[in-house]
């Protein structure tokens, strides 16, 4: 989401700031074997429209006073308070999830999506 939202601000003031009206964007990471990410037609039609759907459920979810639990074990990597939930917390969040309604059923429809390659 932060290179997504850089370059969603980078597009809002592509005119005051003089560049481009079509905005690339990208990042490299050093240190991690992954390395280098970029984002160039693909901006428009794979990072920004991504990036907009995951902001409107974002603001849904706020709305609506919702905080669903990640299904992912892999979203809690960084997390200090992860011994704390436990594993089995992310069954119990898939299966909440696949009952949802409202914003829960949208961040579901995000969460639970096949990962595709990039």
């Amino acid at each position: 989401m932060q290179i997504a939202i850089y370059g969603l601000i980078a597009e809002l003031l592509a005119k005051q700031w003089q560049l481009p009206q079509q905005i690339e964007a990208g990042y490299a990471y050093f240190g991690r074997p992954s390395g280098e990410r970029f984002f160039g037609a693909d901006f428009q039609t794979t990072l920004k429209p991504a990036a907009s759907q995951w902001l409107e459920t974002a603001a849904d979810l706020l709305s609506e006073k919702q905080f669903p639990r990640t299904p992912n074990k892999d979203d809690c990597r960084y997390c200090h308070l992860q011994p704390v939930c436990g594993d089995g917390v992310y069954n119990r969040a898939t299966l909440l999830l696949n009952q949802s309604t409202g914003a829960v059923a949208k961040f579901a429809a995000l969460k639970l999506a096949p990962v595709k390659d990039s």
